[in-house]
Order: structure tokens, then sequence, then C-alpha cells
């Protein structure tokens, strides 16, 4: 004779699977936190990056400045040129950021310029930190291009 499953033995089934997948998501929390942390930071470095390159592809200064509020980065970009391009003018959010430093002092705002001819004023090393994790970005103007994050 087959045995079919009463109504209380499935919600059984649904309430150890429901604790089951809790503890699951509260171990992979921090782990979430830090991947959306190194998201972050990269996707800076490369709007940093393209801003850099278009300043000496179109031959016009960048502005790019960066404000911090909260846990939130508010970056824009911002352009001299008369005509503008793809991307110019732009505004960006970056979450996950606790501290932002520069040159190992702590900042709320910093303005950095890419000229025309490939230098970045001023030069320094951008440091970005979450709750337990500090990247960092150098401004590498010796070399004409901004370095990728690396951990500090």
């Amino acid at each position: 004779m087959k045995k079919t499953l009463t109504i209380l033995e499935l919600f059984f089934c649904v309430a150890i699977l429901a604790l089951v997948g809790s503890l699951v998501i509260f171990k992979a929390k921090p782990m979430i936190a830090q991947y959306r942390f190194q998201t972050s930071v990269h996707r800076l470095a490369k709007e940093l990056e393209w801003s850099h390159k278009v300043a000496m592809s179109a031959e016009a200064d960048i502005d790019f400045r960066i404000e911090k509020k909260k846990d939130t980065l508010y970056c824009t970009r911002v352009t001299d040129e008369p005509l503008g391009f793809r991307g110019g003018n732009k505004e960006l959010k970056i979450e996950q950021i606790t501290q932002l430093f520069f040159d190992g002092e702590e900042i709320s705002e910093l303005k950095l310029t890419f000229t025309r001819t490939g230098s970045i004023r001023p030069e320094g090393n951008i440091q970005l930190s979450s709750s337990n994790k500090t990247l960092q970005i150098p401004l590498n103007p010796a070399q004409n291009r901004v370095i990728a994050a690396s951990e500090t």
C-alpha cells in the first residue's frame, strides 16, 4: 500500500529546508559583501582608466570628482570638450565603501584632473576600505596610466 505525505510532514520538510537555507545565507553574507566591495573598487579603477585614456585621445581635460557620503561614493566626470563624447559628463554611484584615503590621509572629497598630455593631478594613491579590507588604486602618470586596484 502506498503511503502519501501528510500535510504536517510536508510543512516539517519545508521548515527544515528554510532553516538550512537561512544558515547558508547567514554564512555567505560576508563573502557577498566582500565581492561587492571588490567589484565596486574595480569599477572605479576602470572609470579612472577610461577617463585617462579619453583625455589623451580626445585631447581634452577631464575633471573626475569623487565625493564620499556615508558608505557610498558619488563620482562625477566633467570635460571641457565642446563637442562632448559618449560617456563624457557622467555621474556614477559606487556603494560598499566605508573609508576613502588619498596618500594615507582620510578624505571625504577628491578632485582628479586628467590632462590632454597624459598627466594626472594630483599624483598619489587612492585607498578604499570596507569593514575588513583595503584596496588601493595607484595613479601613475609616469607610466601614463591608472593601475588596477590591488590589496594593501
